[in-house]
């Protein structure tokens, strides 16, 4: 039964230093896992971004058109959009004479 008591006694003696140590790694790893975390947020939040930023340049390199039009001889013209660098801000876009005179019909 000493033995027992003994033994039980040295046991918790012991294991008391590492209960402590224990709780103390526990917040450790919490406040790591926490820094962790945000960084991964952030990390996220700049991979969006970049994405985005990758979309965009895209859509801008994409050439853009006017709807189709069909002329009364069944012709489809599909006219490329000026681009707003390229084309004088006080005049319009001058159109050939055969096309100005079929008035097409927009679709």
């Amino acid at each position: 039964m000493r033995l027992l008591i003994s033994a039980t006694l040295l046991a918790l003696v012991l294991s008391g230093p590492l209960a402590v140590r224990a709780a103390g790694d526990s917040d450790k790893m919490s406040e790591d896992m926490e820094r962790a975390q945000r960084r991964a947020e952030e990390l996220w939040r700049e991979g969006q971004q970049k994405i985005l930023e990758g979309v965009e340049t895209i859509i801008k390199a994409f050439p853009r058109y006017e709807a189709p039009e069909i002329t009364e001889d069944g012709d489809v013209i599909i006219r490329r959009k000026p681009d707003p660098e390229d084309a004088p801000a006080d005049q319009p876009p001058a159109q050939n004479e055969a096309e100005a005179e079929a008035e097409p019909k927009a679709i």
